[in-house]
């Protein structure tokens, strides 16, 4: 993590350089024992970052707030020294706390989401729920402890729109993290039983058919606070949306929201979408195309991985023979005789000698000038102009043509490509690839 010293919003990034996604303030008021908690638990999915911050009374000198800095930055010290959870070095000492939190947001464009505990840290940063409901600097979180260890079972009630979605998708990461289990809850009212739009509530129902972990819950109900507060018994942390604009009280966000963060006995999050709901969404309709946007987010987040989960090679082997598996490489190549035979030769080495990881290497030139088909050829490699490959179908010019005619002259069941103009060549390159492709057979 750093942070510009020429910029006062700073910059900041968490494990291997990935951007913040989750923003949580510290405040010296507040409960910033179940803040960290929350944070623990999203940064099992993204990266999340902890800020410091001493809200000061205008007038009073800022040198006051010296010692509570010093203990938020031991306590964000002591926190935030993990994957995925990282903090600011910085702790800011303002007049304006709300200000201070969106110009680091504005610094910060990988943000997506901002987590606040209620009430007590929007009373010290002097932050009205019409003002959070107008004018949210990105999506918004308001967190209700008490929160120790995991999120345990998690209730998410829906009736579509876009705070639905962003309730959802926080719910998902929050189950990956607790294994307590996610049910998400439709609530349909009586009256419109058998009413109104044929399509009402068809993008969330299309999302939770491609999500069996999740347990659906129908309800038909008059009253949607009491359906709420009813269900929330049962679980342990209750994720839900707030209002999307503000009502005629400046401190409400919606009857259902400031029930549930009032009197709900399990821990509750209510969330916030910077995105204007549609008129369709607004009265209750379906997430639309943006559910999907729930299902990509869990695809990527599965299916996202690290060179160094793979790094042995002796495993990989093993699953290789397990699996029945064989696996080719090609090497596009155009005029690359400075780089390529040391690439072949760490190939070899690596992946065809030390192990049997690789069966089969190729070279699928487009045409050199120079000498790196000689070079490859000498190292015992066969070569293949991608121009001579299929001429019943023509000769184009381009990568293109050499990756998808490689796949004519390659024999692998799984076929990995590896650029022949890197100077800093790595197996990992290799076992990168190949690492999700034996472990993950469905993708």
């Amino acid at each position: 993590m750093k942070e510009s010293p020429n910029n006062d919003t700073g910059t900041a990034s968490v494990h291997r350089g990935q951007p913040a996604k989750v923003l949580i303030p510290l405040l010296p008021s507040g409960d910033n024992k179940s803040l960290i908690a929350l944070a623990h638990c999203l940064a099992v999915a993204e990266p999340v970052l902890l800020m410091g911050l001493v809200p000061m009374p205008v007038g009073d000198n800022l040198s006051a707030g010296a010692e509570p800095a010093r203990e938020l930055r031991r306590l964000i010290h002591d926190n935030a020294d993990r994957v995925n959870l990282r903090g600011m070095a910085r702790i800011r000492v303002t007049h304006m706390p709300w200000d201070d939190i969106r110009n680091t947001l504005a610094g910060l464009p990988s943000v997506d989401l901002v987590v606040l505990s209620w009430p007590d840290q929007l009373k010290a940063l002097r932050l009205t729920a019409a003002e959070l409901l107008s004018h949210p600097p990105c999506d918004v979180a308001l967190l209700r402890g008490p929160l120790e260890g995991g999120c345990g079972r998690i209730l998410v009630p829906v009736r579509g729109g876009p705070h639905a979605e962003r309730a959802l998708r926080m719910g998902l990461g929050l189950a990956q993290s607790s294994g307590g289990g996610l049910t998400c809850m439709q609530l349909m009212h009586h009256k419109a039983k058998g009413v109104g739009d044929p399509d009402a509530f068809a993008g969330m129902a299309q999302v939770l058919a491609e999500l069996p972990e999740v347990e659906h819950l129908s309800v038909e109900t008059d009253d949607r606070v009491d359906a709420i507060m009813e269900a929330s018994k049962e679980f342990d942390t209750v994720i839900l949306g707030t209002a999307g604009t503000p009502g005629k009280s400046t401190d409400s966000f919606g009857d259902v929201a400031d029930h549930a963060l009032r009197e709900a006995a399990a821990c509750v999050i209510a969330v916030k979408t910077k995105r204007v709901a549609s008129p369709r969404e607004s009265g209750g309709g379906d997430v639309g195309s943006h559910a999907i946007s729930v299902l990509v987010d869990r695809w990527f987040a599965e299916n996202t991985f690290h060179s160094d989960e793979f790094a042995d090679l002796n495993q990989l082997e093993e699953l290789k023979d397990e699996r029945g598996t064989s696996i080719s490489v090609a090497l596009p190549a155009l005029n690359e005789e400075e780089t390529v035979g040391e690439i072949i030769r760490s190939i070899q080495r690596v992946f065809m000698e030390q192990t049997k990881l690789v069966d089969e290497l190729i070279l699928m030139d487009s045409n050199s000038v120079d000498r790196t088909r000689e070079i490859a050829e000498d190292m015992g490699v066969p070569v293949y102009v991608h121009q001579e490959i299929l001429p019943e179908l023509g000769a184009r010019d381009g990568k293109g043509e050499a990756l998808w005619k490689s796949l004519h002259v390659t024999t692998g069941d799984i076929l990995i490509w590896v650029d022949t103009d890197v100077a800093n060549f790595h197996p990992r390159f290799i076992y990168g690839l190949i690492g999700p492709l034996l472990h993950r057979t469905g993708l």
